[in-house]
C-alpha cells in the first residue's frame, strides 16, 4: 500500500545514510559477483525503515548513472531499476505493497507477500515470473 508521507518525514539529501562498503563484500572479502564489476560503488540508502531488506540508489564509478538496487534478507544484491524515476515507477506499478522488491531477487514473493498481492493487485499476480525473467536478461547482459 503506498503511504504518502507529510514532507516534514521525507529525508533530506544530506540526511542519506551511506551504504558502507563492506555490504559489497562476501563473507571472504570479494565483492559480490551479483554487483557491477566497476571499480568504485557507491550507494546511499533510500528507505531506513524497510525491514526486509535495503533499498539502495547505487552508484557504479564508470556508468554514469545511478541505479538502484535491492539487498535482501540473505544479502544479496538484486537489479531493480536503472535509475530512481524508473523505480518510482515500478514502485507505483507494484501499489507500494510490503516486500514487493522481491519479485526482483531469486528468492521471489513469498507466501505473505503474495497473499498481500492476491488481496491488492491481483492484476499483477503473473507479474512475478515476468519480472524474474528481465532480471535474468539484465544479469546476462551485465557479465
Amino acid at each position: 500500500i503506498l503511504i504518502l508521507h507529510p514532507h516534514r518525514h521525507l529525508a533530506r539529501l544530506a540526511d542519506l545514510r551511506p551504504v558502507p562498503d563492506s555490504a559489497f563484500l562476501t563473507a571472504t572479502g570479494e565483492r559480490r559477483p551479483e554487483l557491477p564489476s566497476e571499480a568504485q560503488l557507491r550507494a546511499v540508502e533510500l528507505d531506513a525503515r524497510t525491514s526486509s531488506g535495503r533499498v539502495c540508489l547505487l552508484y557504479a564509478g564508470g556508468e554514469g548513472r545511478a541505479q538502484v538496487w535491492f539487498q535482501d534478507a540473505s544479502c544479496s544484491w538484486s537489479f531493480v531499476a536503472s535509475s530512481f524515476v524508473d523505480y518510482f515507477r515500478l514502485m507505483v506499478l507494484h501499489r507500494g505493497l510490503p516486500r514487493w522488491q522481491y519479485q526482483y531477487t531469486d528468492a521471489g514473493l513469498d507466501s505473505v507477500a503474495k497473499a498481500w498481492w492476491r488481496a491488492f493487485a491481483a492484476d499483477r499476480c503473473g507479474s512475478d515470473t515476468e519480472n524474474r525473467a528481465q532480471q535474468v536478461e539484465y544479469d546476462a547482459r551485465a557479465r
